[in-house]
C-alpha cells in the first residue's frame, strides 16, 4: 500500500507543480541530482481502527544550491503547501480513490534547511486513510453466525447473544453488546449477527466521535454512569455509519 499512496501523492503533486519532477521513493526511475525535485515517500501506514489508517508522508523539496535562487525554491515549496493549507483535496482524493478513501491531512512539520551546497524543505504529513472491508460474521463456530430472534428487532442493532438467541444490548441491565445486525428481523425468525465492521444506515450521528451502548441496542455518545455497564462499540465516520469494534464492557458503579 506505501508504494500506491507515494504514486497518488506525486500524481497529485504533480498536477500542482510545473517547475521540478516529481519522484516517489520506491521508484527505480533514476533522479537527476544536478536539478530542483520533488520526491514522495511513505515511510509508513499504521493501522488504527478496522478500516481506519493513517499514513506518514514526507515531502522532499530539493536541490543544489547553484541551481537557482533561495526565493525561486521557496515559490515550489510555496505551491506544494498552498493546496494543503488550504485543504484543497479534489484532486488527491480521485488519485487515492483506488487505494481507500481519503479522511483528512494533518501537517505534522514542514521546515527549511540549507548547507553550502543544497537547500531542502521536508514536508510531514499525516493522512487519514480508510480501506474498504466488509464486516465480519460472528466467527466461532462458523455455523453459529446466525441466531433466533427473541423479539421484534430493528436493523442497525446491537445485540446480546444467549444461546442461539439474539435481543437487544442494553447497558442499564448489564446485557453487553456481542455484535449487530444489519437487517429487521420478526421475532423466532433467523438473524446474521456481525462482530466487527462497518455499521451502515443509521441517523443523527455525530461524526469522528466514540459510540458507546445505550438503550436497546443503540449507540450513544454519553454512557449512563449510574448503573450497569459501560461498553465502548466503535467510532462514527459521518451521520450514519459507524466502524465496530466492541470492546468488553466494565462496570459503570
Amino acid at each position: 500500500m506505501n508504494s500506491q499512496i507515494e504514486a497518488a501523492f506525486a500524481q497529485w503533486i504533480g498536477g500542482l507543480v510545473n517547475s521540478a519532477p516529481v519522484y516517489t521513493g520506491s521508484s527505480a526511475t533514476e533522479m537527476d541530482v544536478t536539478d530542483l525535485a520533488i520526491v514522495v515517500t511513505v515511510p509508513q501506514v499504521e493501522f488504527v481502527l478496522y478500516q481506519l489508517h493513517k499514513a506518514t508522508v514526507e515531502i522532499l523539496i530539493g536541490g543544489p544550491a547553484f541551481h537557482a535562487s533561495l526565493s525561486n525554491y521557496r515559490n515550489v515549496a510555496a505551491e506544494v503547501l498552498a493546496p494543503i493549507q488550504s485543504q484543497n483535496f479534489g484532486a488527491l482524493v480521485t488519485a487515492l480513490a483506488p487505494i481507500a478513501a481519503f479522511r483528512g491531512i494533518a501537517i505534522q512539520d514542514s521546515a527549511e534547511s540549507q548547507t553550502d551546497d543544497s537547500w531542502t524543505h521536508t514536508i510531514r504529513l499525516i493522512c487519514g486513510l480508510e480501506t474498504e472491508v466488509e464486516a465480519e460474521p460472528w466467527p466461532e463456530p462458523a455455523t453459529d453466525d446466525y441466531f433466533d430472534a427473541a423479539a421484534n428487532l430493528s436493523g442497525g442493532r446491537f445485540v446480546y447473544l444467549s444461546g442461539s438467541s439474539a435481543s437487544y444490548a442494553n447497558a442499564s441491565t448489564s446485557l453487553p453488546a456481542m455484535g449487530f445486525i444489519k437487517q429487521a428481523v420478526t421475532s423466532g425468525d433467523s438473524v446474521k449477527v456481525y462482530r466487527q465492521g462497518r455499521l451502515d444506515g443509521l441517523a443523527g450521528l455525530t461524526s469522528n466521535r466514540d459510540y458507546y451502548l445505550g438503550a436497546n441496542g443503540q449507540p450513544t455518545l454519553n454512557p449512563s454512569t449510574a448503573s450497569g455497564i459501560i461498553q465502548f462499540l466503535g467510532r462514527s465516520i459521518s451521520t450514519d455509519v459507524i466502524l465496530v469494534e466492541i470492546d468488553s464492557p466494565i462496570s459503570a458503579t
